[in-house]
């Protein structure tokens, strides 16, 4: 009996320690909830500093145009 009594006690102090951890895990996504609104910003940047790009390399293509062939 004394055995089995052991046995859950460890079983149940596993059980709170990794329901801890989880809580914690789903409290910090929970606060951090701006993340996917971050990245869609970086994506936007991402974006207009390429079109950005391309458009002065189209720029300076057509100020070439005459004098180097692309």
């Amino acid at each position: 009996m004394k055995r089995e009594n052991g046995i859950t006690v460890i079983a149940l102090v596993i059980t709170v320690i990794i329901m801890s951890i989880l809580s914690a895990i789903l409290v910090k996504a929970t606060l951090n909830d701006n993340i996917i609104e971050k990245k869609d910003k970086i994506e936007n940047d991402f974006y207009d500093t390429m079109q950005d790009t391309e458009n002065k390399m189209k720029t300076e293509r057509e100020k070439w145009k005459g004098v180097i062939e692309f």
